[in-house]
């Protein structure tokens, strides 16, 4: 596979300095080919994943003018990270706590495609090895990924509507028969267009199932147009959530704020080799350090602290999964993801 090469028209300047111009404007050097950003981040890498001539395997070679920003693992890496920042913050399509948030409910950013143009900013991030989201609920993405999480222990106060919080907190509240009937009176008709229209024949035994449904509805089906305008965005680049849904747990940690790290099982259940299918041993993982290490130790491989400064290429070598298997790595740049075939 080729590698990506660098080409003058997806070079960038950040001004970050005090000195830049005062508009905030996108323009085009033709002199020099080069994007000239000044301060509105976010606008202007919509701008250039927009344009015509852009393309995702083209690595941006991104400037800071000025000292301001963090040095995060170098400009472009430090680029898209706040660029993450900004998809979360400023675009309008997510809401809620800081590291957990939810789709919004918006329909003219649905017109306009900004979910789509989300979706753009997080695939091009990976595909050029910066971070991903690492803000999605948990829950959330795997309704996202066609799982079917246990919501009847969903956390409501993660919910950024409090009205929402309070419905929740009575569904789960309801214990006995005179509570069920002041449930039924009170918010039928508000569940009922949660799509439970069954409500009114629930009895109390049904509650945590109820309120696991109105929770889906809250935080998925309610939103599946703007979800999937979102995952129509990520797969324009090589069908990338596709392969987030089909290795989902592995992915856990790219789209949500996850303190641990996977545990050896849920590795052994991405990381497998099918003997049956041998033409693909191992697919779809995300060049992160604390996934290799985790990945590493599931396999019962002792790795040295600074065997991880070897070349990953090398690295990789230590997961020749079996017996003669004849394998070889080739490590795809055009998206940071490794794949490890076989015959």
């Amino acid at each position: 596979m080729q590698a990506p090469q660098r080409v003058p028209d997806n070079d960038f300047i950040i001004d970050d300095s005090e000195d830049g111009e005062e508009d905030d404007m996108f323009d085009i050097s033709s002199e020099m080919g080069l994007f000239h950003w000044r301060r509105k981040l976010l606008e202007s890498a919509i701008k250039a994943i927009s344009r015509v001539t852009f393309s995702w395997t083209d690595l941006p070679q991104i400037e800071f003018v000025g000292e301001d920003a963090d040095d995060m693992g170098g400009p472009q890496r430090e680029f898209f990270r706040l660029l993450m920042i900004e998809l979360q913050t400023s675009l309008g399509i997510f809401e809620g706590k800081a590291g957990q948030v939810f789709f919004t409910y918006d329909q003219a950013a649905l017109e306009q495609r900004k979910y789509f143009k989300g979706g753009n900013l997080i695939a091009w991030s990976i595909a050029h090895g910066g971070p991903c989201i690492r803000a999605l609920d948990p829950s959330l993405f795997q309704l996202m990924c066609g799982q079917e999480p246990q919501l009847e222990q969903f956390d409501s106060h993660v919910l950024p509507d409090p009205d929402v919080q309070s419905k929740l907190k009575q569904i789960q509240q309801c214990k006995t028969a005179e509570d069920l009937t002041a449930l039924q009176q009170d918010l039928g008709d508000w569940i009922a267009e949660c799509g439970i229209p069954g409500i009114f024949n629930a009895t109390v035994e049904d509650m945590p199932k109820i309120y696991a449904y109105v929770v889906k509805h809250y935080i998925f089906l309610r939103t599946a147009k703007m979800i999937h305008q979102f995952t129509d965005g990520m797969n324009a680049y090589g069908k990338l959530w596709d392969l987030v849904m089909d290795n989902w747990i592995a992915f856990l940690p790219l789209f949500t704020n996850m303190q641990e790290p996977l545990s050896k099982a849920a590795f052994k259940a991405i990381f497998r080799y099918e003997e049956e299918q041998p033409n693909i041993l191992a697919m779809a993982l995300t060049v992160k350090p604390e996934m290799m290490r985790a990945y590493l130790h599931a396999e019962g491989i002792v790795v040295q602290e600074e065997e991880f400064e070897r070349p990953l290429t090398e690295l990789i070598q230590l997961l020749q999964p079996r017996d003669g298997a004849r394998l070889w790595l080739e490590e795809c740049t055009m998206c940071h993801f490794l794949i490890v075939y076989g015959t």
